[in-house]
């Protein structure tokens, strides 16, 4: 056993080193939070008379189409609009005209993933308001709904679009999303979707305030580049939010947590990871038990318990393979540990 512990401590020792002498550039792009700049080069909207014309028109060419009111003849109208719309780019107020009608019909019919493509497109295209049409849309959409599957499917297809925001660092964007999908799920009164909903804007929340922290410590570290405290928000955002384990350790070497900054070398060491021997997931299994440990610390708050054990269970599951059986019973119970601990907090929310 101490000889393990030696060896794994000899293994952080050389991936903090390892880690301390790697350059900061390319990673300090990543932490800078600075916002996104679109090079708008899309249509502007075609005006109110281009549109009643092009309205005109397309009662004339999809008369037979347009006729059909039940849910499957809107859905079938909506798909053929959709592709339509697609050999008109030498008519922008037709092909705004189509790919609006066909997303309104798409929603209508309660076809969440058809519509949100749609408002993708649209938004490819025209200088829309791609928010606020997606708020629309997805009021409408499940608003239609009867089938649970098809509101499950609707609202997976909002959290993903609001992830596409996340993602882009939008994350005020993402919880206007999101909180509009919280009070569209309401009327269905559906408790798992609430609970569903409600654990993606809270998790979109502490993205947005690590993002934010990292933002204000990035402004900190142009002066002071060895503040503690600025450090560990920094290593914070590029840890749980980017994913960035070398660069989130090598600010967790300034930071005043060194347990943290011990863990986080270690996962940055094998960031891309894949057990190949007993011995490969034994050492999984104990990068786990140190998550688990971190996030049993007295001092440790629950927001950043609930983050340790996530990557806790992270490990244990990709532990779980080739483990004996001690360790794959125990690894077990701290999974269904984490497992019930999570359920309960989203009772509590």
């Amino acid at each position: 056993m101490c000889q393990k512990i030696l060896t794994r401590c000899v293994a952080v020792a050389v991936a903090l080193l390892l880690v301390a002498n790697v350059a900061f550039a390319d990673d300090e792009v990543e932490g800078s939070a600075a916002a996104e700049v679109r090079n708008d080069e899309r249509l502007p909207l075609p005006s109110a008379a281009e549109l009643k014309r092009a309205a005109q028109t397309a009662r004339l060419l999809y008369q037979d189409l347009i006729e059909r009111s039940d849910r499957d003849g809107r859905l079938e109208v909506a798909r053929t609009m959709f592709k339509r719309a697609w050999v008109t780019q030498d008519q922008p107020a037709m092909q705004y005209h189509l790919f609006h009608n066909a997303r309104r019909l798409a929603a209508s019919a309660g076809d969440g993933r058809l519509a949100f493509d749609i408002v993708e497109q649209l938004d490819q295209r025209f200088q829309i308001d791609k928010l606020d049409v997606l708020k629309h849309t997805l009021r409408v959409t499940v608003l239609s709904l009867h089938a649970k599957r098809d509101t499950e499917d609707a609202v997976k297809a909002a959290i993903a679009t609001a992830e596409d925001y996340a993602r882009a660092e939008k994350y005020d964007d993402a919880d206007d999303l999101l909180t509009m999908l919280l009070v569209v799920v309401r009327a269905t009164k559906d408790p798992g979707l609430h609970r569903w909903v409600s654990h993606e804007r809270d998790r979109n929340k502490l993205r947005s305030s690590l993002f934010n922290a990292a933002d204000r410590a990035n402004e900190e570290l142009e002066k002071y580049p060895t503040n503690p405290v600025a450090n560990l928000a920094l290593g914070r955002y590029l840890c749980f939010v980017q994913n960035n384990w070398a660069a989130g350790s090598r600010a967790f070497l300034y930071s005043d947590d060194y347990d943290l900054a011990e863990v986080a070398a270690w996962e940055a060491a094998a960031p891309h990871w894949e057990a190949t021997s007993a011995a490969d997931y034994e050492e999984q299994f104990d990068l786990a038990e140190e998550w688990w440990e971190l996030a049993g610390q007295r001092q440790t708050s629950s927001t950043f318990k609930t983050l340790y054990l996530a990557r806790a269970a992270h490990w244990y599951e990709k532990a779980l393979p080739g483990l004996d059986d001690v360790h794959r019973e125990l690894a077990e119970k701290r999974l269904e540990q984490i497992e019930k601990d999570g359920q309960q907090q989203g009772r509590e929310q």
